[in-house]
């Protein structure tokens, strides 16, 4: 079964990339302290919500567009990077004329320099995001992560050299950051141009169809991201930067719980989309609710070990954000069906009501800010953010259950047919090498 095995590459991959996003993490954490920690999580967040709101899901279409072979990679490829530069310069843009206007709220104690040379990292994640997208396409699976584990490592190795050796503190972890998203680019680049070798043109058509399509589908991206961050902003705005330090320890801890669910969402999506409907819909439901239980698991024993989990990435500067951490990955454990079910929507292409969806989990989030972090500080942007996925959750039940089947328990909880799956599985990999070995 292809999904296992690009699966458990994708997700191995990942894991790595994680790793070195904790090192990251854990280096920033205990060298800047949490204020600086707070610094340097706003001065990040606010390009890549730029670059949230600017790339227009052009990655989906690539993805949706290149399964369907009917446009060549040369033109995927050309598309891809005129609109990468063409969408960086305008954000940048953007971001100049904003500066002199929100210095004082929504760049609260972040100086200049450093959202400079953070919004340096724009084009760089454009172009690694498009990129690798096609490569996701053509399910060029081994070459997609190479891209995202280069891009971590890169990241990695210069934080330890700028920020541990040199000491430059909050400048070395961003550039650090931009120097790891110019390896990633340069990575899905020369991949790209391996298996597209031809002359990249811009395809006025196809790019038509992937603004279009991509546009639909956007405000879910959007809405994801904001929701799924929003916090930091919030708790900036609000309390401090010391508080979004901890606020952003948090949340770094609480999003291993998608690393699963990314890792079999990167695998479906173009799985799926090759599929009939009524095959589709099954195989993306077998592999939701059984990936869906092995997190659920995760969650549990990451809540129980939340506070030596806090002490190993932050130190003990950072005890106050176990508390947050606990009450988040409810949530965030139980967001991550929504990502599992996304290929499907896809496939479907409800890409407007998936961003109706999105656009209403980010009201309820935003909402939920405003109330709890004035009254309750960290423990009300935790709460704000688990129970906006909580109701994220409850909402694609409902939508499982009028449009896919009346059984939306089938969506979330494995049943007994699965286990044969198991069985085949095991057969195939397991025997299959241990019959290989006697032979030998």
């Amino acid at each position: 079964m292809s999904i296992v095995k690009d699966s458990s590459i994708t997700f191995f991959s990942l894991l790595l990339v994680l790793l070195a996003e904790v090192v990251w993490g854990v280096i920033t954490a205990r060298t800047l302290g949490p204020a600086g920690k707070g610094i340097l999580a706003v001065a990040i967040f606010y390009p890549m919500a730029f670059f949230t709101i600017g790339h227009l899901s052009i990655n989906m279409m690539n993805i949706h567009y290149v399964g369907k072979k009917e446009y060549a990679l040369e033109r995927f490829a050309g598309n891809s990077l005129f609109l990468s530069l063409v969408i960086s310069a305008l954000l940048y843009a953007l971001f100049l004329a904003t500066l002199p206007f929100f210095s004082d709220t929504l760049y609260k104690g972040v100086p200049s320099q450093f959202l400079y040379l953070a919004f340096a990292t724009i084009p760089l994640a454009l172009i690694m995001h498009y990129f690798r997208s096609i490569l996701q396409g053509v399910q060029k699976i081994f070459q997609f992560n190479l891209v995202n584990l280069f891009s971590g490592l890169a990241k990695l190795l210069i934080v330890v050299l700028l920020v541990i050796l040199w000491r430059y503190g909050v400048m070395g972890a961003l550039l650090a950051a931009v120097i790891g998203f110019g390896f990633g680019a340069f990575v899905g680049l020369s991949y790209t141009k391996k298996i597209a070798p031809g002359k990249w043109k811009v395809d006025r058509e196809l790019l038509k169809k992937l603004v279009f399509g991509g546009s639909k589908l956007h405000i879910s991206s959007i809405s994801t991201f904001l929701y799924g961050y929003m916090e930091i902003a919030m708790v900036n705005y609000f309390l401090s930067s010391k508080q979004v330090g901890y606020i952003a320890v948090a949340i770094a801890a609480s999003r291993m719980m998608f690393l699963l669910s990314q890792a079999v969402s990167t695998v479906l999506y173009p799985e799926v989309s090759k599929k009939e409907m009524k095959e589709a819909e099954h195989v993306n439901s077998v592999v939701c609710r059984n990936a869906f239980m092995l997190i659920v698991g995760a969650t549990v024993l990451t809540v129980v070990l939340a506070k030596q989990i806090v002490l190993i990435y932050a130190g003990g500067a950072f005890l106050p954000a176990v508390l947050p951490l606990k009450i988040m990955l409810v949530g965030t454990g139980m967001s991550t069906f929504a990502q599992l079910m996304s290929p499907l929507w896809v496939r479907k292409g409800w890409f407007w009501q998936l961003s109706a969806l999105a656009l209403m989990m980010l009201v309820v989030n935003f909402l939920l800010n405003i109330y709890l972090i004035p009254r309750y500080g960290l423990v009300g942007a935790a709460w704000a953010k688990s129970l906006t996925y909580a109701a994220g959750f409850i909402q694609i039940c409902i939508v499982y259950f009028i449009f896919v089947d009346k059984r939306f328990w089938h969506a979330f909880i494995p049943q007994r047919s699965d286990f044969e799956l198991y069985k085949s599985a095991w057969r195939r990999y397991v025997l299959k090498k241990d019959e290989a070995a006697i032979v030998a």
